[in-house]
């Protein structure tokens, strides 16, 4: 299953833009505690790989072993479905 984490200003408020990026994607949305720091915080995250990855380490495997594994985080799932109109 397809995983998306929000990060950026979008998801500054609690639950709101997860719940429509949960919807439009059809996927489960995590927010983690450090979603309004989405610019500064990825480029960091890139330094921190380029830096410290392990030979043929991947940046997915190195986000999901060294980043996302101990941090706090909410995750939504797909809370609505569009009307269809009938």
């Amino acid at each position: 299953m397809a995983q998306i984490f929000g990060h950026g200003g979008f998801f500054k408020t609690p639950v709101v833009g997860q719940r429509f990026m949960a919807a439009a994607m059809g996927t489960p949305v995590t927010v983690m505690e450090t979603a309004g720091e989405g610019g500064p915080w990825g480029i960091a995250l890139l330094a921190s790989y380029l830096l410290q990855k392990e030979e043929g380490q991947t940046l997915g495997d190195y986000l999901a072993g060294r980043v996302f594994s101990a941090s706090q985080g909410s995750r939504r799932q797909r809370m609505w479905k569009a009307s269809t109109g009938s």
